[in-house]
Formats: structure tokens, sequence, C-alpha cells
């Protein structure tokens, strides 16, 4: 038994030595592979435009007012196609979107750097644009837009633009 013993340690051994030997060839081999990729610049890696951004591209013009809608509101403040709503104009770009100042009209709102989530939500970078968690849907050349006091706008592309 103790034949086997002494034998059983000694291959044990030798083993161990033998992975030793490779784990140090792993090792200079792994350094060497570090050095490399340090030594080598990353690549440039762009991603595909967000939704927002793509949202914002494809809506970027002039829209006009051509019609108002109303919603069940606690405030209820606007009629159906409410004149001071109606023609009022929103610029859409990349920078911002702001309604045009027109006399008698009541919509007013600038939003420096929009972001439209995937739900429609409207965000500024900077300033405010419409109530709170208000939303806009573009569906081909009309847009339409949640708005105060219930009313949800409906614009149609300026194509004089």
């Amino acid at each position: 038994m103790r034949i086997h013993l002494v034998a059983i340690m000694a291959i044990a051994v030798s083993a161990c030595s033998a992975q030793t030997g490779t784990a140090n060839a792993d090792r200079e081999t792994n350094a060497a592979m570090v050095a490399t990729v340090a030594d080598t610049p990353a690549p440039i890696v762009t991603s595909p435009a967000s939704e927002e951004t793509t949202w914002i591209q494809d809506a970027a013009g002039r829209w006009v007012v051509i019609g108002v809608e109303s919603k069940e509101s606690p405030v209820q403040a606007t009629d159906v196609n409410d004149a001071k709503l109606m023609g009022g104009v929103l610029t859409i770009s990349q920078d911002r979107m702001a309604w045009s100042e027109r006399p008698g009209s009541t919509l007013s709102g600038l939003c420096e750097g929009p972001q439209i989530g995937p739900d429609g939500t409207i965000g500024c970078a900077v300033g405010e644009f419409g109530p709170p968690g208000a939303t806009i849907v573009r569906r081909a050349d009309r847009i339409t837009m949640e708005w105060y006091d219930g009313a949800i706008l409906v614009l149609a592309s300026d194509r004089r633009s």
C-alpha cells in the first residue's frame, strides 16, 4: 500500500509541476495579449440613432393646428376647434420645439433639446412643453398632442416650410 501511495504522490507532484509550467506559459501569453490590446487603439463604435432622435428628424418642420378635440379632464376650459388654439404654428427641429407667437393665441412653450420617449411623452433638456406627461404622436402627415385643459391638438404638416 505504501508503494502505491508514494507512486500516486509522485504522479501528483509531476502533474502539478507540469500545470505550473503551463500556468506560467498561460500567464505570459495573457500578458502579451494585454500589452497588444493596450497598444491598439479602441475602435470607434457608433450606435444607431435613438427612437427620439429619429422621431424629431422625421417630424422636423412647421405644423399648423387644424383641429382641437376635447377629452375628459378635471378642467374643461377649451372648446372643440377652439379659436384661441386653431391656426397655431409649431416648429420642430433637432434643437427645439416652439410655438410661433400669434395675436389672440394662447399657445406658448419653448422646448430646447426636445426628447420624445417611446410612449410619446415630451421631454426637454431645457424648458417645458405642455402639461406634465403630455404626449405627442405622429401619424403620416398629422400630429396629435395632448395640451392643457383636456385639449387634444391635431396638427397638419405645413408643406411651405
